[in-house]
C-alpha cells in the first residue's frame, strides 16, 4: 500500500510519497496437498460409549486448503463427516462387532487437487461393559499427625490412573500410598483389556484422636488410699488403657508417695488415639507420740513427738485441752490423769493414744533459808506479795516462767518480811512462776501460780 499527498493547482501539481507500507501476500496451497496422518486415543469403543479422541496431524494448513472427514461402515463407501476440525470426538453405536473407518481429506482450491489420509479402523463393541473397578479399603482414614500413610490398592483392570496427585506415592499404579495433610477424595480409573474404563472413588480421612475428659473425684488422698478417676470421650467404639493395667473408662488410682501420675489412653474406632494424664498427690498418714515433763507439782510440760501431723489436739481429761505441739498444762488436782493426744493430717485417718499422767502438788517453799515465805494470795490475778519472816538485807529477787524465761529480776537493799515485796501480775498469762529469793543467807525458791 502507498499513501501519498498532492500539493499544487486546482488542475495540475505535484504527488508527493509519503509513505510505503507493505503487506504480505498469504500462500496459498499450489499443487497435491498433504492430508497428514490420522490417529486414535483409542481404537475401541466400548459399549457404544467411547468416547475415541481423533487426531489428524502434519496435514497441508496453507491458504486455499480446506479439511473434511470422511467415515465408512465397510471401508468401501466414506460419507462426508461433519467435523471440520483436526481433533474430533468419536461416539459411534452400532451393532454388535462393527467396524468404523475414519479418513481425512484435504482439498487445495487452486490446484484443484486433494489428498487423502491413512484411513483407521474403530471396532465398536456394545456389549461390552465398563470393568468394576474396586479399591482396598474403599475409605482409608490416618491418624492426624501421624507419618504412616494409608495403602490403597486398586483392581478389576490392567492400568490405573489416579487424581488428584495430592499426598500420593504414585498416580499410574494399582497400589499407591496416601499421606495428604487434608482430608481428600481420590478418583481410579482403571482401564481393561478391551480398553474399557470404570472408575471408583475413595475417601482418605485425616482423623483426630477422640475428644477426652479426665476428672478426678479428689487429688490428694492418704498414702496407700485411692480416688477415683473418671475418662468421657464422645461417640461409641472407644477403647481404654490405664497406666495401672485398667481398661474400663474409670479406675481407682492410688497414691504412692508424695506424687503419682496416672495416664489413660483412649483409641477411637479409626485408631487414632488421645492420652491424657493426672497427678496424685499423697498424704502421709500421721503417728502419735509424746514425751511428758513434770515442771513442778501438778505442773507438766507436753511435747508433741510423732510424725507427719499437720496439727495435734491434746484432751487432759479434767474439761481442758490445747491445740499446741509444745503445751505447758496445770492440773486443777492432784491424781492420775489419762491424757488423749490425737495427731491429724487430712485426708488421712488421724492417729490416737492415750497416756497417763500422775501429778501431786509440792510445797512453795524450796529451801528452809527464808522461814514462812509465801505468796499472798496463790493463785493471784493483778497482784501478788511475797512474805517471809524477818529482815532481809541486799535481797536479789528473780522471777522465772515455765521455759526459763526471766519475767522479774530487782535488787532491793532491804525487804521487811512481814511488810513484804509486791508483785503486779496484770500483764502475766496464767500458769506457773518460780521467784528465786538470793540474799546474806542464801537462796529461797516459793512458787507462784496466776489464774484470771
Amino acid at each position: 500500500m502507498i499513501q501519498g499527498t498532492a500539493r499544487g493547482a486546482a488542475n495540475a501539481g505535484n504527488i508527493f510519497i509519503d509513505s510505503v507500507t507493505w503487506d504480505a501476500f498469504p500462500t496459498f496451497c499450489d499443487g497435491k496437498p498433504d492430508a497428514g496422518t490420522v490417529t486414535a486415543s483409542t481404537y475401541y469403543i466400548c459399549g457404544n460409549v467411547g468416547p475415541s479422541t481423533i487426531t489428524v496431524s502434519n496435514y497441508t494448513t496453507s491458504t486455499g486448503s480446506t479439511l473434511s472427514w470422511q467415515t465408512s461402515v465397510d471401508s468401501a463407501t466414506f460419507n462426508t463427516n461433519a467435523w471440520t476440525q483436526p481433533v474430533n470426538t468419536a461416539n459411534f453405536s452400532a451393532t454388535i462387532g462393527t467396524y468404523r473407518y475414519i479418513r481425512a481429506i484435504v482439498y487445495c482450491s487452486k490446484s484443484g487437487l486433494y489428498d487423502t489420509s491413512n484411513t483407521i479402523k474403530l471396532w465398536i463393541d456394545n456389549t461390552a461393559t465398563p470393568p468394576t473397578i474396586t479399591v482396598t479399603p474403599n475409605n482409608a482414614a490416618i491418624c492426624s499427625g501421624s507419618s504412616t500413610p494409608a495403602m490403597l490398592v486398586a483392581s478389576g483392570a490392567l492400568t490405573y490412573t489416579w487424581s488428584p496427585s495430592t499426598g500420593l506415592s504414585s498416580t499410574t499404579t494399582d497400589t499407591v500410598y496416601s499421606l495428604p495433610s487434608a482430608s481428600t477424595f481420590y478418583t481410579v480409573s482403571g482401564v481393561d483389556d478391551k480398553g474399557c474404563t470404570g472408575t471408583r472413588n475413595v475417601a482418605v480421612q485425616i482423623v483426630n484422636g477422640p475428644n477426652v475428659t479426665l476428672t478426678a473425684a479428689d487429688t490428694t488422698a492418704c498414702e496407700g488410699d485411692s480416688v477415683r478417676l473418671t475418662a468421657q470421650a464422645f461417640g461409641n467404639g472407644n477403647t481404654y488403657t490405664w497406666s495401672n493395667g485398667a481398661t474400663t473408662n474409670a479406675t481407682n488410682a492410688v497414691a504412692n508417695g508424695a506424687v503419682t501420675n496416672y495416664t489413660v489412653t483412649v483409641k477411637n474406632i479409626q485408631g487414632c488415639t488421645t492420652t491424657r494424664s493426672q497427678n496424685i498427690y499423697g498424704i502421709a498418714p500421721p503417728k502419735a507420740a509424746y514425751k511428758s515433763t513434770v515442771v513442778s507439782g501438778r505442773t507438766v510440760k507436753f511435747d508433741f513427738d510423732g510424725t507427719d501431723a499437720a496439727d495435734v489436739y491434746w484432751n487432759f481429761s479434767d474439761g481442758n485441752e490445747s491445740f499446741q505441739k509444745s503445751t505447758t498444762y496445770t492440773f486443777s488436782a492432784d491424781g492420775t490423769f489419762k491424757v488423749m493426744l490425737i495427731a491429724n493430717n487430712p485426708p488421712c485417718v488421724s492417729d490416737t493414744i492415750y497416756f497417763d499422767v500422775t501429778v501431786k502438788q509440792t510445797s512453795g517453799v524450796s529451801t528452809n533459808v527464808l522461814n514462812r515465805l509465801h505468796f499472798a494470795p496463790n493463785p493471784a490475778e493483778n497482784f501478788a506479795t511475797l512474805h517471809f519472816e524477818g529482815i532481809e538485807n541486799n535481797v536479789h529477787i528473780q522471777l522465772f516462767d515455765l521455759t526459763g524465761r526471766t519475767i522479774l529480776n530487782e535488787y532491793h537493799e532491804q525487804i521487811n518480811g512481814s511488810t513484804g515485796v509486791q508483785i503486779n501480775t496484770q500483764n502475766y498469762h496464767n500458769g506457773i512462776y518460780y521467784m528465786h529469793i538470793i540474799s546474806e543467807k542464801g537462796r529461797s525458791i516459793v512458787s507462784l501460780e496466776v489464774q484470771k
